[in-house]
C-alpha cells in the first residue's frame, strides 16, 4: 500500500483548489510532495512504472515534469489525481529538449476498472516547447494518463502548466482511492446528505426555535400597574420551523402557536414583530386568528409598521372559552394556530427582498400583548421595544419605568411578560409569581445571574405547588 504522508488541507487546496479546473504548474516541492498529492510520479523502484520527476531550469526555465532518459526508459508516466471530469479543454505545455532518438507523448483518459481513451498523441521531430488543448465532452470519475516512449538517444520528456476541468476527486486518507461521489440531485449546490429538501432547487435547510419543544411566553395585561401579577393573563406556546435556501436566505416559516390560558376578564389580543425583516419581504401570512379592529395590508402584516408585524388574534377568549387558570376547573385542551409566513415563491423573494436567517434572527423576535382590545396598549418583554403603533404616553406610568434601554420593567426590575425557553407551569389565577415561585424575586433583582433554573427546578424552597395550575 502507497505510503501517504500528512498534507496540510492548506496544501491540497494551493495544488487543486477544489475548484473548476484541477491544475499544477510543478513549482510547489519535489516528486514526493506530487506523489502525497496522489499525482502519479515518481523516480525509484517502488515508483518505476512513473519513472517521472519534479526538476528546475525545464524548457520554460521553472519547474517541469520530467521522464527518465527515454532511450534507457521505454516508456515513463504521469498521472493526475483521479477528477471528477467537466467538460471542456484539458490544457499543457511539453516538450523534448535536446531531442535525439523517437519521441512520442500519448494522453488518456483512465477509468476506474483501469481502461482508457486515447485523446491526444504527438511525435517530437524538433526540441521546441508546445501547447496542447485537448476537447474533452468526457464526464464523471478519471484520471489523465500521459505516457511517453521512445527507443534510442538520450533525451527525455517534459510536461508543465496543466488545467483540468473538474474537481480533484482523490482521497490521500485513503491511498488515494477516489472519494464517493458528492451527489446534489437538485442542483443547488448543497449535497443531498446536507439538503433537508434534495429534490427542490428553492429549499435546502430547516432550522427550529426552540430546538425541540415548545417555548412559552407567559403575561400580565394590567401594565402599566401590576395587578395580581399572576402572569397567566395570556399563556402562549411557540415554536418555529424556519426554511432555508442554499444561500440561507428565508423561504418560507412554520409557525405553531399554542393558546394554552387566558386568565383574564379582559379582551386580550396578540401579535409578534420580526425585527429584522421588512414588512414587504413577507409575502403572503395565513394561518392568523380574527384580526377586527386591526389595520392588515394584503400580504397579511398590519400596516403602519416599519417592521414586519403579524397579528395572531383580537381576542383570546374567542378561542378559549374557559380560562385554564382556576384551581378545581378541569383544563381545556390548548386551541392551535397554524402560522405560514412566505417569504420567497419559486426563488422569488418579497418586494423589500431577501431576508437572510441571521437577519432573521428568529430568537429575537418581539412577542406582546394588546391589552383589553386597546391597540396602543401593547405588553412586551422586558427591554424589547414596543411597535410603531404602540401609545408611548403609558411609559412612566403607575408601576412601569420605562425608558430608554429600560422598557416594559418596573423600577425594582419587575416585567410584564417571560419568554421561557421550555414548558412552563404556570401559576393559578390571583397567584402572585412570587410567591408561587420562591426564587423568582432574587432573579429579577440580579437581571438574571442568580436562579437563572427559578422556573425549572422542582427541588424543595423553589415553589409552591399549591400555587401552580
Amino acid at each position: 500500500m502507497k505510503k501517504i504522508f500528512l498534507i496540510t488541507v492548506l496544501a491540497i487546496l494551493t495544488l487543486t483548489g477544489f475548484t473548476q479546473t484541477v491544475t499544477n504548474n510543478f513549482e510547489n516541492g519535489n516528486w514526493h510532495y506530487y506523489s502525497n498529492l496522489c499525482w502519479g510520479i515518481g523516480v525509484n523502484n517502488e515508483y518505476e512504472k512513473f519513472s517521472t520527476d519534479v526538476v528546475g531550469g525545464g524548457f520554460n526555465g521553472t519547474k517541469v515534469c520530467q521522464t527518465d532518459n527515454l532511450g534507457h526508459t521505454n516508456t515513463c508516466r504521469l498521472e493526475s489525481p483521479w477528477i471528477n471530469l467537466a467538460t471542456g479543454n484539458i490544457e499543457f505545455d511539453h516538450a523534448v529538449p535536446s531531442k535525439d532518438g523517437n519521441r512520442k507523448l500519448t494522453v488518456y483518459l483512465v477509468k476506474e476498472d483501469n481502461s482508457k481513451t486515447k485523446k491526444f498523441e504527438f511525435t517530437y521531430t524538433d526540441s521546441k516547447s508546445k501547447h496542447a488543448s485537448i476537447s474533452n465532452n468526457e464526464t464523471g470519475i478519471r484520471k489523465i494518463r500521459w505516457e511517453w516512449t521512445g527507443n534510442d538517444g538520450n533525451s527525455r520528456g517534459q510536461l508543465d502548466n496543466i488545467v483540468i476541468p473538474g474537481v480533484n476527486a482523490s482521497d490521500p486518507s485513503n491511498d488515494c482511492k477516489p472519494m464517493a461521489p458528492i451527489i446534489d440531485a437538485d442542483g443547488d449546490g448543497v449535497p443531498d446528505a446536507q439538503d433537508e429538501y434534495p429534490n427542490d432547487k428553492y429549499r435546502a435547510y430547516d432550522n427550529y426555535y426552540p430546538a425541540t419543544g415548545f417555548g412559552t411566553i407567559a403575561f400580565e395585561d394590567n401594565w402599566p400597574a401590576y395587578g395580581d401579577y399572576d402572569l397567566n393573563d395570556l399563556v402562549m406556546g411557540y415554536k418555529f420551523k424556519i426554511v432555508s435556501n442554499a444561500q440561507h436566505n428565508v423561504v418560507e416559516i412554520f409557525n405553531t402557536m399554542l393558546l394554552r390560558a387566558n386568565g383574564a376578564g379582559m379582551e386580550n389580543g396578540f401579535g409578534y414583530q420580526l425585527p429584522g425583516v421588512n414588512p414587504t419581504s413577507i409575502r403572503s401570512v395565513t394561518g392568523t386568528g380574527d384580526q377586527t379592529g386591526y389595520t392588515i395590508g394584503a400580504n397579511g402584516t398590519e400596516t403602519d409598521n416599519s417592521k414586519a408585524t403579524i397579528i395572531l388574534f383580537d381576542r383570546s377568549h374567542r378561542y378559549m372559552n374557559e380560562w385554564n387558570t382556576q384551581l378545581g376547573v378541569a383544563p381545556v385542551p390548548a386551541y392551535q394556530f397554524d402560522v405560514f409566513l412566505e417569504f420567497m415563491k419559486n426563488g422569488v423573494p418579497g418586494a423589500g427582498g431577501a431576508i437572510t436567517v441571521a437577519n432573521l434572527n428568529i430568537a429575537q423576535w418581539n412577542p406582546f400583548l394588546v391589552s383589553n382590545g386597546q391597540r396602543g396598549r401593547e405588553i412586551h418583554l422586558p427591554n424589547y421595544l414596543p411597535t410603531d403603533l404602540a401609545d408611548v404616553t403609558l411609559f412612566g406610568t403607575s408601576n412601569d419605568d420605562t425608558r430608554i434601554g429600560h422598557y416594559y420593567k418596573s423600577k425594582t426590575n419587575l416585567p410584564w411578560a417571560l419568554d421561557i425557553y421550555g414548558q412552563f407551569d404556570y401559576p393559578a389565577e390571583h397567584m402572585d409569581i412570587s410567591l408561587t415561585y420562591l426564587h423568582f424575586g432574587q432573579w429579577v433583582e440580579t437581571s438574571g445571574s442568580q436562579y437563572k433554573d427559578w422556573w425549572s427546578n422542582t427541588d424543595s424552597g423553589y415553589r409552591d405547588d399549591t400555587k401552580i395550575y
